[in-house]
């Protein structure tokens, strides 16, 4: 009964095809000189953005304290079927829903990385942080799987912290392009 996020992309020779679901995230990264720029991103599918609201409340629904009825922070998941209980209303038209947004992305010359990773790291850091932190890390030829096992124990260190932030499931993959 509980439900999931996914991101997901699908490279190939000239393109990233991306596809995200719920608080999921990818980026694309960049060279830019010396330092890295976030080229391209998913959104997070929150129920206060006006297109998920406006879903949300046509379904017999309602967004409070930015939670799909008061309770789930996200507007689209697999399962979470108590959402999805309206047997006369299309699968893409309930209260929450499981249709992925989908993104096309050009690789070039410039292209250095993807980073796709769950709500337990994008809770904490923003897009840049995590684009700038691995840069550095990549730029000093840390190997990929120490560079996220450094963004975990920088998120959520041994002892728990005030905010409790990092508390929440971690995910990551990091996707070099090779020049």
């Amino acid at each position: 009964m509980g439900g999931c996020t996914a991101v997901c992309c699908l490279i190939t020779d000239t393109q990233v095809l991306l596809a995200n679901l719920g608080d999921s995230r990818a980026i694309i990264c960049e060279r830019d000189g010396d330092s890295v720029k976030i080229v391209r991103n998913t959104i997070d599918h929150k129920p206060e953005l006006p297109e998920e609201k406006k879903r949300i409340e046509m379904a017999k629904g309602y967004v409070n304290m930015n939670r799909v009825n008061g309770n789930l922070n996200l507007s689209r998941s697999v399962a979470d079927f108590e959402y999805k209980q309206d047997k006369n209303m299309d699968r893409n038209k309930q209260q929450v829903i499981a249709d992925p947004d989908t993104f096309e992305y050009t690789i070039n010359k410039n292209t250095e990385f993807i980073v796709l990773a769950c709500d337990g790291v994008w809770d904490c850091w923003t897009n840049i942080q995590v684009a700038n932190f691995v840069w550095s890390k990549i730029r000093a030829n840390t190997p990929l799987t120490d560079i996220i096992q450094s963004i975990f124990h920088q998120i959520c260190p041994e002892k728990t912290n005030e905010t409790m932030l990092g508390t929440d499931n971690m995910t990551c993959i990091i996707v070099r392009f090779k020049k």
